[in-house]
């Protein structure tokens, strides 16, 4: 009997090639269908068959999903399992699809927490320019709000995706999610920062990667995680919320393109969003930030 786990993998691997999988998406993946396959080897007492994918232990599980994770987490669960059920019903190796039964709790998308302009600067600022470290940092800060990119994106630059347009630095986005390239511009702030770090990129390990544009210090390609730290080492040291994350600064991005005048359309395609309605939340902030000034400045309010 094939047991029920021999499928994973093969799975996991047609995610990946997927237009748009990534290998955030198959670590996702992989965590979701981990714990279902986990759940039912103890509910059975032994390593769950290719039949134990059914509704009777979807069920069980769902219960159990419901009373320890949100509505979001919830779903992201059920899509996961979905899909693997999909997968297995299109090899023919299951009869029915039962799992297509199971409702997606409703979830509420929310707003994004962008920080004011001088916030912005006063993480920027923060940046001690007297290491090599430093210098880093604030290329990475600087291009990830110039450019609106997200952590992924920042980590995945690599030296060619850097173009020179007549003094303006456009950077080649490379499969950013759904696998989209996109070409953006930075800031001369962001141009200036970005050379002062070119100039010192030799000084990261002895034997630098010849790719990536951002390396750590042991000359490899500076992770997601390590940009992440980075951010969180400066908000820390200027006092802003914990919420103020590599995303944050993205968000800030947006707003402040808004805000000072750039269109919806033009937004969505530096962001790289694949529908407009998920640009649209940013009007929703920019509103809801006129509305406390409203309330708290007019008379009448």
């Amino acid at each position: 009997m094939k047991l029920l786990i021999d499928y994973l993998q093969p799975f996991l691997d047609k995610i990946q090639l997927s237009a748009s999988g990534s290998e955030h998406t198959r670590r996702a993946y992989k965590r979701e269908l981990e714990n279902y396959i986990q759940f039912v080897e103890t509910e059975k007492g032994s390593a769950p068959l290719l039949q134990d994918f059914n509704l009777q232990y979807l069920r069980k599980y769902l219960i159990k999903l419901n009373k320890t994770l949100n509505k979001r987490s919830s779903s992201r669960a059920i899509s996961s399992l979905r899909s693997f059920g999909n997968y297995l019903a299109d090899l023919d190796l299951l009869p029915a699809n039962d799992w297509n039964q199971i409702v997606l709790p409703k979830t509420t998308r929310g707003l994004p927490h962008p920080i004011s302009v001088d916030r912005v600067f006063k993480l920027l600022k923060a940046v001690d320019l007297s290491t090599k470290y430093g210098v880093r940092d604030l290329a990475v800060l600087e291009l990830i709000y110039g450019s609106g990119l997200r952590r992924s994106e920042a980590m995945n630059l690599d030296l060619e995706d850097l173009q020179d347009e007549d003094g303006v630095l456009m950077l080649m986005v490379r499969k950013g999610k759904g696998k989209k390239d996109r070409l953006v511009p930075t800031g001369k702030k962001s141009y200036e920062t970005l050379k002062n770090y070119l100039e010192r990129r030799n000084e990261f390990g002895r034997r630098q990667d010849p790719l990536p544009l951002f390396l750590n210090c042991r000359g490899k390609r500076l992770s997601g995680r390590s940009i992440a730290k980075i951010v969180e080492k400066f908000r820390i040291k200027t006092g802003l919320g914990k919420n103020v994350t590599p995303h944050t600064l993205r968000h800030s991005y947006a707003t402040h393109l808004l805000e000072g005048g750039a269109g919806l359309k033009a937004i969505q395609q530096l962001l790289g969003h694949e529908n407009i309605s998920t640009t649209q939340n940013y009007t929703k902030v920019s509103m809801a930030q006129i509305m406390k000034v409203y309330d708290k400045a007019h008379p009448k309010a």
